[in-house]
């Protein structure tokens, strides 16, 4: 009988944190776009879920600044302001130096030779003048970000960068 209770109880907490990453990688990845009007109702039809942990996921999101929600209107994919990236790029910036310092005696010749190779394929784009996609540089941009921060030996600055990456996202 304890088991059933306790499988109930954490049900919802698993369809919550299913709905939150749904939603902020729909974000991250701008398939949501800023100034969206999310929708509880079609959301938690979309997902299957009822609308309980989709709320609770939207309140996690404007905790960490993804979405504002406007009482008695519903919630919003939060815009970033030019101030906003600035600061984000700035921090990144020092934290980055921190990482690398570590990460340079951690990334092997294999990750070297993996971005060498895409940056390289961007570089033969735009040498034979072919449109080169956002998407497809910030994409390896990104990557390049997360190598540093994957094979950095500090905890901390890991544990920042990665919500640092997901602002820039």
């Amino acid at each position: 009988m304890t088991k059933s209770l306790n499988l109930t109880k954490n049900k919802p907490e698993n369809l919550m944190n299913m709905a939150y990453e749904v939603l902020k990688n729909a974000i991250c990845s701008n398939k949501i776009k800023p100034g969206s009007l999310l929708s509880e109702t079609q959301i938690a039809c979309e997902l299957g879920m009822s609308r309980t942990p989709v709320r609770e996921a939207l309140k996690m999101l404007a905790i960490e600044g993804y979405v504002e929600i406007r009482t008695g209107i519903g919630a919003y994919v939060q815009s970033i302001s030019y101030k906003e990236a600035v600061d984000i790029y700035e921090v990144r910036g020092a934290i980055e130096i921190l990482a690398a310092k570590t990460a340079i005696y951690n990334i092997t010749e294999k990750d070297v030779e993996i971005l060498k190779k895409r940056f390289n394929s961007l570089l033969a784009k735009n040498k034979n003048n072919e449109q080169i996609g956002v998407d497809e540089f910030v994409e390896i941009d990104l990557r390049l970000h997360e190598l540093l921060v994957e094979r950095c030996d500090n905890q901390f600055a890991q544990a920042i960068m990665e919500k640092i990456i997901d602002r820039v996202k």
